[in-house]
């Protein structure tokens, strides 16, 4: 898989990996959705360039960054929509 600069990203089960070493160091699961959410609001700043922006947003933590993501967006007034495909199935989600 490759990232839209070019440079190699990890594959899932990588991402899972890193994930998991970061929570046993003390980061919450709060902290790396944070972060998450702000890269992918970071990227779609970029990709979009004014445009309205519609986030389809899954009940896992996945879910939960694309609504971090949108929330970020929004406070910057951008014009955010959210789609949800179900409840999310985890507080933090």
């Amino acid at each position: 898989m490759m990232s839209l600069e070019g440079a190699p990203i990890v594959t899932a089960a990588q991402m899972r990996a890193a994930e998991d070493i970061a929570i046993a160091e003390g980061t919450s699961t709060a902290t790396l959705m944070q972060r998450a959410g702000a890269g992918v609001a970071d990227w779609v700043r970029r990709l979009a360039r004014g445009s309205e922006i519609l986030f389809l947003c899954g009940p896992g933590n996945n879910g939960g960054d694309g609504y971090v993501a949108a929330a970020i967006l929004r406070g910057e007034g951008v014009d955010v929509r959210v789609a949800a495909s179900g409840e999310p199935r985890t507080d933090i989600a």
